[in-house]
């Protein structure tokens, strides 16, 4: 008997028959038609096994990084197919049911692979310490048009709450004129940062500083950038986050608050076996924009403006996964094959995940009023709008994200 005759039963269970998948296996066996929109090959028994011992998400995930399973064609076109049959809590993957974990089973005994689970790839993030501690946020760490929504001028002092390779804080300093202070919990990124400002010639008015948004006391500034950094600080923490931002800000001061969201709901499903919590982003904790935007209000800020990127984001990640695909060589050899697979599965499952909604990214505009709760703020929203093509067409280029 053949692999294929084995797998059989667990493919109609977990992906609805083999009219749509063409499986090829290890001994040379294959089931389902050549020309299936989906094209699995599994590469080694132990892609059972990593399913065997996390039937879920992260099971695949492993497999899949670890190249014991490969999928053929278009990947985003592929996970659309897997996200068909999979728990839409969790995304692309082998669905979770009574069937499909008995079928598993089932499987893995006849083929005589049941034993201990295989180790994860050497990707997968593993944590040490205190959850939330500082020392442990680094570790994690380590693993758009703001500066117009701040209103920055000549002579303002900013400070960018996770800084990452220093593009934002370099572009404000370069075309507004402020004084800027880049803060990263990564030596790598900070490094980098540096070296930015000096071939820009900001270094002068751009400090970059490996340092926990926790520990800066120099305030105030008269705005902050928070670009992808609150997905890090954590459910508990999104207080003390908040807060410590306020304390900071001068009033009249601006906050742009830049992260993903996710529906709202119970957060500890998205946790226990999450594929980004593991590889991409440890620690990592989204929540719904309401409980942000309601942690910025208990801490004093003013709610001004919420603009959703949602659909931007989904094009952006398909726009980055063909670019991938196109320098897969390149990648590979910088880093390694497995985290070249990381980034590609995560962002085409991110793509989907922001076209379907599971997900969103949100830009939340918030300040800090004075003693007489006066904003500062312009009476209306044309200063929001994007200058005219004309402008556009003489202006210097502006870096993503800045």
């Amino acid at each position: 008997m053949t692999v294929a005759d084995v797998m059989a039963p667990l493919v109609e269970a977990s992906l609805g028959g083999v009219t749509s998948v063409r499986l090829a296996c290890w001994d040379g066996s294959a089931l389902g038609p050549p020309d299936a929109p989906l094209q699995l090959t599994i590469t080694s028994p132990q892609a059972l096994r990593r399913l065997l011992w996390a039937p879920n998400q992260l099971g695949f995930a492993r497999a899949y990084v670890s190249g014991d399973i490969q999928i053929g064609g278009d990947l985003l076109t592929a996970l659309t197919l897997l996200e068909q049959v999979a728990d839409p809590d969790f995304g692309p993957g082998v669905a979770i049911d009574a069937s499909t974990r008995r079928s598993i089973v089932v499987a893995a005994l006849r083929l005589g692979i049941v034993g201990r689970p295989p180790r994860p790839p050497a990707e997968e993030a593993r944590m040490r310490g205190l959850r939330r501690s500082k020392s442990r946020a680094a570790e994690a760490i380590a693993h758009h048009l703001v500066a117009r929504k701040l209103g920055l001028e000549p002579g303002m002092r900013v400070l960018d709450v996770g800084c990452g390779w220093g593009a934002f804080v370099c572009n404000a300093a370069r075309r507004y004129g402020v004084t800027a202070v880049g803060i990263t919990l990564s030596r790598e990124q900070a490094d980098y940062a540096r070296r930015r400002a000096v071939q820009e010639g900001v270094a002068g008015r751009v400090e970059i500083r490996v340092q926990d948004y926790r520990d800066v006391d120099d305030g105030q500034y008269d705005a902050i950038a928070s670009v992808g950094m609150a997905e890090h600080v954590g459910h508990d923490l999104l207080p003390t986050y908040s807060a410590n931002l306020f304390s900071l800000l001068s009033p009249g001061g601006r906050l742009l608050n830049h992260a993903i969201s996710r529906r709202p709901g119970p957060s500890e499903r998205y946790e226990r076996t999450s594929f980004i919590g593991r590889y991409v982003f440890p620690d990592g904790e989204l929540e719904p924009l309401s409980v942000m935007v309601g942690a910025l209000e208990d801490a004093g800020f003013e709610v001004r403006d919420v603009e959703s990127l949602r659909e931007h984001y989904a094009l952006t990640l398909r726009a980055w996964v063909a670019n991938l695909e196109a320098s897969w060589d390149r990648a590979v050899e910088l880093s390694t094959a497995g985290r070249a697979r990381v980034w590609r599965l995560y962002m085409a499952g991110c793509a989907l995940a922001f076209e379907g909604n599971r997900i969103g990214v949100n830009q939340v505009l918030a300040v800090r009023p004075d003693v007489r709760g006066l904003s500062g703020m312009p009476r209306t929203r044309a200063w929001l709008l994007p200058p005219p093509v004309a402008d556009l067409a003489v202006a210097d280029p502006v870096s993503p994200g800045a």
